[in-house]
C-alpha cells in the first residue's frame, strides 16, 4: 500500500505534530512498512482457531457480603489524645 505525503500531513496534522519534509518521506516508508505487515494477517487461515473470551485465566472471587455490626464512637475515639465535642481534634494546617 502506497502512501504519499498528502496522507502523511493529514496523519501529522491529526496528531498535531509538525514534520520536516525529509520526516514526511522517512514516516511514509515506515508507515508502508507497518501496513504491509498487518496485511500478512489477511491471508492467515483463522477457520479453526476459537475466540477467547479472555486473554487471561485470573477468575474473580467475591467474598459473602457479611454484614457486621459498627464500632461505637467511644471505642473509636478511645485510641485519640485530642477529642472535643465527640470529634477527633487535630492542629490546624492551613491558615
Amino acid at each position: 500500500m502506497h502512501i504519499d505525503n498528502t496522507t502523511i500531513r493529514y496523519i501529522a496534522n491529526l496528531a498535531m505534530i509538525e514534520l520536516l519534509p525529509e520526516e514526511e518521506e522517512k514516516y511514509s516508508k515506515a508507515l508502508e512498512q507497518i501496513l504491509s505487515y498487518t496485511e500478512i494477517l489477511n491471508d492467515l487461515d483463522l477457520e479453526k482457531v476459537t475466540a477467547l473470551p479472555t486473554i487471561s485465566s485470573a477468575v474473580n472471587r467475591f467474598r459473602e457480603d457479611i454484614v457486621i455490626p459498627p464500632m461505637s464512637r467511644e471505642l473509636l475515639l478511645s485510641n485519640s489524645k485530642n477529642v472535643e465535642s465527640g470529634m477527633f481534634c487535630i492542629p490546624k494546617v492551613v491558615e
